[in-house]
């Protein structure tokens, strides 16, 4: 956001030609930190090749895998947030397993007799699954 690039500058953390790259980059401030990280590299590499960086052998691979672990990371922040079902739904599945779970040997038993001991089990195998993968 606007706020947050002036606050970036306030702290010496970009300068105000950077904020300019960025805004006129035509990007939504949500693609920044892509641009950020990819700053990251050039100046990585650029310190490596002016010998202001100095590393032993295997520096730079370990650097760039760095980075793209972190932008690895940065990716999957979205995913977290967006796959999350909401709190009602995992709650009503929650009470239509638990009383299916509860309610099957009773239901079963009238017509499959001594066979509903092993196919209750099995049924709450099922749903206890189904219901694990609806949290």
């Amino acid at each position: 956001s606007p706020q947050g690039l002036l606050a970036l500058e306030r702290a010496g953390e970009l300068t105000r030609e950077e904020i300019k790259a960025l805004v006129n980059s035509g990007l939504p401030p949500s693609q920044y930190g892509y641009v950020l990280l990819e700053w990251v590299g050039l100046h990585g590499m650029n310190g490596l090749e002016a010998g202001t960086l100095r590393g032993g052998p295997g520096f730079e691979e370990n650097l760039l895998r760095n980075i793209c672990s972190l932008r690895a990371e940065y990716f999957s922040i979205g995913d977290i947030t967006s796959g999350r079902m909401p709190l009602a739904y995992v709650q009503l599945v929650q009470v239509l397993v638990d009383s299916l779970v509860v309610l099957a040997p009773f239901a079963l038993y009238p017509d499959l007799g001594s066979m509903s001991i092993p196919l209750t089990g099995l049924l709450t195998l099922f749903y206890k699954g189904v219901l694990e993968l609806s949290k």
